[in-house]
């Protein structure tokens, strides 16, 4: 499994819009990629911005292929979602996850 993780910052004003862009676009759109298993958008806010890290994981290196292109490592950030932002990093990192814990279930 692969992770892809890209980081932005929003101004407390459109951090919204950038959350309802993920919510309303971009999640729905990677849900419908072969391979794409997951996305988490995490944020915080240490002033006076808030800083968003944005997680997606996939089945393969491919799989992150068929979303970002051939220049993997290019942030995918759409013109509705730049308009958000105050910034964001580029390129994005990809990890592969080599440990993962699921829940105990009784």
């Amino acid at each position: 499994m692969i992770a892809r993780l890209w980081k932005g910052c929003s101004a407390p004003e459109t951090v919204g819009a950038h959350e309802e862009h993920l919510r309303g676009s971009t999640f729905p759109e990677l849900s419908r990629i072969d391979g794409h298993e997951s996305a988490f958008l995490l944020s915080r806010d240490p002033g006076p911005e808030i800083e968003l890290l944005v997680s997606t994981l996939w089945n393969s290196l491919e799989a992150v292929d068929a979303f970002a292109g051939p220049d993997r490592a290019r942030a995918v950030v759409p013109p509705a979602a730049r308009q958000a932002l105050a910034r964001f990093e580029e390129p994005v990192a990809h990890f592969e996850v080599v440990l993962e814990s699921a829940p105990l279930r009784s």
